[in-house]
């Protein structure tokens, strides 16, 4: 896979769990309560996550999965095994995601992101399993 492309790859990953975890500390952390976005975000995520049935005790670790992740991808550009675990625990986690949405019952049009982000993860993680990754600069 040309150079190029491995750093798209790996970019657009971490921007959206970066992008993901700057909405759910908005959404879960109260922040940007006064404005009319981070009522809504908060409401919206609010009503996902109680159709998922997802604990409200465990919520506020999304931002912190999320941005643990993206430290995680960029570690693992110098050490590959850490991009492999936090690949790995990614594929996991939206493994999990697909499932709570299948155990809620939802309809195909509320899966669509945890599957897209499953299988970039799973390419993500096939990148860093064959050392394919190695060397691209996840800056710039």
């Amino acid at each position: 896979m040309a150079s190029g492309r491995r750093h798209r790859i790996l970019v657009g990953l971490a921007g959206a769990l970066l992008a993901d975890g700057a909405f759910n500390a908005v959404a879960l952390y109260d922040l940007a309560q006064s404005s009319t976005w981070g009522r809504w975000s908060k409401e919206w995520a609010k009503g996902d996550l109680d159709r998922l049935r997802f604990p409200e005790g465990l919520r506020f670790l999304f931002p912190i999965i999320k941005f643990a992740s993206v430290l995680g991808l960029i570690m693992g550009n110098r050490w590959r095994r850490m991009g492999r675990l936090t690949s790995a625990a990614l594929v996991l986690y939206f493994v999990l995601a697909v499932a709570f949405h299948a155990r809620a019952k939802d309809p195909i049009r509320k899966y669509p992101a945890a599957l897209v982000m499953l299988v970039w993860s799973c390419a993500v993680w096939r990148l860093f399993a064959s050392g394919n990754a190695s060397g691209v600069a996840l800056s710039g």
